[in-house]
């Protein structure tokens, strides 16, 4: 193998580098996965929200009889509506923590090393 300034490269420590880097790259996804689905939610949630303001508004206007009172309350709804946003007081859970994901996958891949280390010694 080579060597480069006293450190020499073994099978074993490739593996555990690319294992580093394949962890990193499953946190780096996860969190990314997990704020795109965060986001999805919440923009789920306000889509409801603004549905229900809708169907709300046009049901007082159905209920108005003269067509004038009905314009009136349209224009104010729709100033209304367009004033006070559509806000979520609770974002919604969406998955596992990536926390536990990059303890789970740290574990594992001790356990990996440390199997691999075993038969390596036992091999010499």
């Amino acid at each position: 193998m080579a060597a480069f300034t006293g450190w020499r490269l073994t099978r074993a420590g490739i593996i555990v580098v690319i294992g580093v880097v394949l962890l990193t790259a499953l946190a780096f996804v996860s969190v990314y996965i997990v704020v795109q689905r965060g986001e999805q939610a919440r923009r789920d949630e306000a889509i409801a929200v603004a549905e229900e303001q809708l169907t709300a508004d046009t049901e007082v206007i159905a209920e108005e009889t003269p067509a004038k009172e009905a314009a009136v309350v349209a224009v104010n709804d729709t100033a209304n509506a367009e004033a006070a946003a559509p806000v979520a007081e609770v974002l919604p859970e969406t998955g596992a923590s990536p926390a536990v994901i990059i303890i789970a996958a740290t574990i594992t891949m001790a356990g990996a090393y440390y199997v691999q280390s075993r038969r390596a010694v036992r091999g010499l």
